[in-house]
């Protein structure tokens, strides 16, 4: 997180295009899981929760599931109940732990500077109907449609 919060237009392009969509979020963080965990990570998998997760990470006695979406609200990435239900629903057959990653181009404002790292990594529990123990989802907001710090107003 902290080289890409860092990183160069021109090293991490789809930190700064407003058209950037979740395809390119979804390849810079799985290469970068594969560099660090090699085949614990896996792209796309099918037949998770009835559906295919983004990323996995595979350990020995159980995974973790990262959701990857592309936002353009202003909203907290807590009131994203759509993208909430979706990530929980991975974990349904597995630890009560999962991440949202979402690349946020209207969150932030694109022509300052972006929110310090430990704004921008937080936790929700999030209830389920007829589980007396919550999921819980670390939310990881990437500040999108950057402005290059030179070209600030």
């Amino acid at each position: 997180m902290a080289s890409r919060g860092g990183g160069q237009s021109n090293h991490y392009k789809y930190l700064f295009d407003p058209a950037a969509n979740e395809n390119a979020i979804h390849e810079d963080l799985y290469n970068y899981l594969v560099g660090i965990l090699g085949d614990r990570a896996e792209y796309e998998v099918s037949h998770v929760g009835g559906g295919r997760v983004d990323i996995r990470l595979k350990f020995d006695k159980f995974a973790l599931h990262i959701e990857m979406k592309v936002d353009s609200t202003h909203l907290p990435m807590e009131d994203r109940t759509a993208y909430l239900k979706q990530a929980a629903t991975y974990q349904g057959n597995d630890i009560r732990i999962g991440f949202l990653v979402a690349l946020r181009h209207k969150a932030f404002d694109p022509t300052g500077p972006p929110p310090h790292i430990k704004a921008l990594i937080t936790h929700t529990a999030f209830p389920i109907d007829g589980d007396p123990v919550p999921r819980h989802m670390l939310l990881v907001a990437i500040p999108g449609s950057r402005t290059i710090p030179s070209h600030s107003r």
